[in-house]
């Protein structure tokens, strides 16, 4: 379900912040917008996978996560599984900007919650009164502007008590890599997301992409500037630390295995050249 909450000129000149769209379990389509879209966007993975691109820079959101994309900036993102539902919530409003920056979410990106029972329950909230708001325009008053307004200042209110219980609880990850133009990379790219949980060798890799190792390995290190084993290392860190938040009940070396270090200590070492942090230090943190 898709739902647009429109706001008179007058509406968006008193409430601080307006909550303008909402989608629902949403079974999400390919999106591409060269130039942005007007509202801020908080978009909630339910199920499924979908690959964004931001500022060139390309991401992976998994379930449990949430990107944040602000207003004008060009991106595009579509599903990596068969199917991709999300929850959507769009807003904006004139101290929207000084919000956001004051609750130190000023980045676009994808954000791991450390509960995402947060999200949803202000979700819950928000669709009710959106609901309620609904049906009471659906009785036809004559005077629907007026008795709009409470649901309005309602969800403004509740707009901002959800971005200030977010900002304590959310983490910034930084596991963008550059978009590959080529359609060769962009293959050796999915086939390492897709199974980077299982030991990889560049001589499997070359099997599955029908290039001689020689050409993937140079292939790959001129268009991403880094090496096929660079990538993969850091897309399992990357995934580590997702897993570290979201399983805290789970040992480090599971979160390793997991995420395809099959000895511990290794992982550990790696973890900390690549984080500047053990994993317990980060998962303290």
């Amino acid at each position: 379900m898709f739902y647009t909450i429109p706001h008179t000129k007058r509406e968006r000149s008193i409430l601080p912040l307006t909550i303008n769209l909402l989608g629902y379990n949403y079974l999400q389509e390919p999106v591409s917008r060269s130039r942005g879209f007007s509202l801020f966007q908080w978009i909630y993975c339910v199920d499924g996978r979908g690959e964004f691109i931001i500022r060139g820079q390309k991401s992976i959101l998994f379930p449990g996560q949430t990107v944040l994309i602000f207003p004008y900036e060009p991106h595009s993102y579509h599903a990596v599984t068969d199917e991709w539902h999300v929850h959507i919530i769009g807003f904006s409003g004139n101290c929207c900007g000084d919000i956001m920056k004051t609750l130190k979410m000023h980045e676009s990106g994808i954000y791991h919650f450390d509960s995402p029972d947060i999200f949803r329950s202000y979700f819950r909230e928000i669709i009710q009164i959106q609901q309620e708001m609904r049906e009471e325009a659906g009785r036809g008053s004559k005077r629907k502007s007026r008795n709009q307004f409470p649901y309005l200042m309602r969800l403004s209110k509740l707009c901002y008590e959800f971005l200030l219980d977010l900002s304590r609880s959310v983490q910034f990850i930084s596991a963008s890599v550059p978009d590959p133009g080529n359609k060769t990379i962009r293959l050796i790219i999915s086939y390492l997301e897709e199974h980077f949980r299982e030991p990889i060798t560049l001589e499997l890799l070359s099997e599955q992409v029908h290039l001689s190792k020689g050409y993937l390995c140079e292939l790959f290190k001129k268009e991403m500037q880094q090496t096929v084993m660079q990538y993969l290392t850091n897309l399992r860190i990357s995934q580590a630390r997702i897993m570290l938040m979201e399983f805290p009940e789970r040992k480090v070396a599971e979160v390793g295995r997991m995420c395809g270090f099959e000895s511990p200590s290794y992982f550990g070492e790696v973890f900390l050249k690549v984080v500047g942090m053990t994993p317990n230090e980060y998962r303290l943190s």
